[in-house]
Formats: structure tokens, sequence, C-alpha cells
């Protein structure tokens, strides 16, 4: 309890003095200016998500080309799955899809520099 009663006596005397100094305790600033509190940003803007949606497509894309190729019966093998769309058309577009999904994250379009 003596804890506590000498932990709001601190804390009341930081407060006091911050009033007499005109600053504020609390950890936001108030002195912010109007144009950039009633302006909202966003961390992507409309290119970025674009960028994104095409590499998701791409990616996409990639795994309908590595599909099929299959037999329905297990002891006859079929060579369409050595195919070169499988084994290296497919998983080329694939990584192109990842990589444009990761440059959709990291480019910057803002013209503010």
């Amino acid at each position: 309890m003596a804890k506590n009663k000498y932990t709001q006596q601190a804390l009341g005397k930081i407060d006091n003095q911050s009033k007499l100094q005109g600053q504020s305790t609390s950890p936001v600033s108030i002195n912010s200016s109007k144009s950039q509190a009633n302006q909202e940003t966003f961390v992507f803007n409309k290119t970025n998500y674009f960028y994104f949606l095409l590499g998701i497509g791409i990616v996409a894309l990639g795994f309908i080309l590595m599909s099929g190729g299959g037999s329905d019966d297990k002891t006859v093998f079929n060579p369409a799955v050595m195919d070169t769309r499988r084994l290296i058309i497919a998983p080329i577009t694939v990584l192109i899809g990842f990589i444009t999904v990761g440059v959709s994250i990291f480019i910057n379009t803002d013209k503010k520099k």
C-alpha cells in the first residue's frame, strides 16, 4: 500500500511539473498540424496493389501450368509428367510471380521525396 502511495505521489509531481511547463504527459503529440491529422496515409497505394494482384495471378498461372499429366492407372507411367511445361516453364512462372509480389511490397511509388 505504501509503495502505491509513493508511486501516485511521484506521478502527481510529474503531472504537476508538466502542467506548469505546458507539456502533455501523453505519448501522442497534440501539436500536429491539421493537414497531417486530416490526411490518412496508407502504406501501399494503387500501384502496389496492382503489382501484388498481378504477382498472385502469375503464381496461380504457374500452378495451373504445373497441374495435370497424371494417370488413372498406377501401374502405367505417363510421360506427360516429365513434360517441359511442368518441369521448366511452370516453376519459372511461379518464381517470377513471387518476385513480382516481393517487388510490389518494396516498390516506393511516392512522388514526395
